[in-house]
């Protein structure tokens, strides 16, 4: 009786487990362009080194993004890039204050809903680069 009750769960046990190759399926989609181990560590080292970026010069005045969801500005610049001009983040990190000056209306929009009058000044401090990888730090942890 027991040979007949182990055989009926071995039974059932193999109608219910998909092959092997559907078991492949579920734990990654297949994708057209196979990810090349360098591209990935750049694209992570560029997240580190963005959050690294963020914790030193941003954080004293911008909530932390790993702590909380609000949306501001600044993480809608970096999530849809198409509703400011090219570089915008990178221009406005870098000056703000001469955007303002040359009458940038998101510029100005920032500063009156934030009544605010802080002129960000890292153009000395931060490259292109650096305030590249702050971008896609925000981009990840504001992702979907």
């Amino acid at each position: 009786m027991r040979n007949f009750i182990f055989l009926c769960c071995v039974f059932i046990y193999q109608a219910c487990t998909p092959p092997a190759d559907e078991i492949g399926l579920q734990i990654s989609p297949k994708t057209d362009v196979p990810i090349d181990s360098a591209t990935l560590k750049l694209q992570v080292s560029q997240f580190d080194l963005g959050k690294i970026f963020f914790f030193q010069n941003c954080n004293k005045c911008h909530h932390n993004p790993l702590n909380t969801r609000s949306n501001d500005w600044m993480a809608v610049s970096v999530i849809r890039p198409q509703d400011y001009p090219e570089n915008y983040f990178i221009n406005f990190v870098k000056n703000s204050k001469a955007l303002k000056q040359a009458g940038d209306p998101h510029a100005l929009a920032i500063d009156k809903e934030y009544k605010f009058n802080y002129e960000h000044h890292f153009e000395p401090i931060l490259s292109d680069t650096a305030i590249i990888n702050i971008a896609i730090f925000l981009k990840v942890i504001y992702g979907d």
